[in-house]
């Protein structure tokens, strides 16, 4: 009986070993997200974007299509993100049906020939208690927006101000 016991636990603890916390899976879906947006694969963004944005757009094909288009005008104007990196999230909110987060992240981007250094805001979001993170760039959002494109966000999350600056000089 004891080794039963024993089994049970050592069964228990091997499952917990490999759980990720809701923060580990944000931050590893941010990356996926951020990886979809430099290679420009428009389907993996749609995937990482908050699905009442991508209805509200028209659909998955819609909000390909407008994706596809932002990238190419904010490249065309002189603007490339080279990379994005996650660097921290406020608290998770867990008031309403799903829990949110804001997700600050350092955008590395030429910006006509030069190098530029740009904190981002997203509304990371998870109808799945922290298993799947969906996001939202936060830059043309404010709290009372936000409610209207994610009908779920009950606006409890303090959205800081993005800031840019030129990135130091290599040597």
């Amino acid at each position: 009986m004891n080794k039963v016991i024993i089994l049970f636990y050592l069964f228990i603890f091997g499952l917990n070993i490999n759980a990720q916390t809701p923060i580990e899976n944000l931050m590893n879906e941010a990356k996926k997200f951020n990886k979809a947006y430099i290679t420009k694969d428009y389907k993996m963004i749609v995937k990482y974007t908050i699905p009442s944005v991508v209805a509200i757009a028209g659909g998955v094909d819609e909000m390909i299509l407008l994706t596809s288009t932002h990238i190419n005008t904010i490249e065309k104007a002189g603007m490339k993100y080279t990379a994005i990196i996650p660097d921290t999230t406020s608290m998770i909110s867990t008031e309403g049906e799903d829990l949110h987060a804001i997700l600050q992240q350092t955008a590395n981007l030429n910006l006509e020939n030069k190098k530029v250094e740009r904190k981002l805001n997203f509304l990371a979001s998870s109808n799945d208690l922290g298993k799947t993170w969906t996001f939202l760039d936060l830059e043309a959002y404010d709290n009372a927006s936000l409610k209207v494109f994610v009908p779920s966000y009950v606006g409890d999350l303090k959205i800081p101000t993005p800031i840019s600056k030129q990135a130091p000089e290599e040597k």
